[in-house]
């Protein structure tokens, strides 16, 4: 990944070779005129992609710290009972539809499980696929 130095050192790179094109007035000949503009216009994309890698980088960051806000808001809200998470009352006690056993304690997503399709006695859970035994995972009402 690109960190900040090195795109203050590309974008001062572009800034003196420019600066020395400005001072150089009629002196340079044609060809080592475009050689400096080159130079110019490599490190100008150079700094252009480190900022990008940065940028993607901030925002994959944003991204864990919005996950982690959730899990940290939701930590007290679910309360495990057999092979599956279920919100919990008042009381801390489960209720309700039940949610991904794996989901939960991996991502600290409350993904509710379904049943599955074509399968007697299974539900499983939308996203990542885990299966487990309905008796195991009854809705508590």
């Amino acid at each position: 990944m690109a960190d900040i130095p090195a795109i203050l050192t590309s974008i001062s790179t572009a800034i003196e070779i420019a600066k020395a094109l400005r001072q150089a007035e009629g002196a340079i000949e044609k060809a080592e005129l475009r050689l400096k503009l080159a130079e110019v216009v490599i490190g100008l994309a150079d700094a252009k992609l480190a900022i990008a890698d940065l940028r993607d980088e901030n925002y994959t960051k944003g991204q864990v710290i919005a996950d982690l806000r959730i899990a940290l808001e939701s930590k007290g809200q679910y309360s495990r009972k057999g092979d599956a998470y279920y919100r919990a009352d008042e009381n801390g006690q489960p209720h309700g539809e039940p949610h991904c056993l794996r989901c939960w304690e991996h991502e600290h997503r409350g993904r509710q499980l379904v049943v599955k399709t074509g399968s007697r006695g299974f539900k499983i859970c939308p996203t990542c696929k885990s299966e487990v035994y309905e008796h195991r995972s009854e809705t508590i009402t």
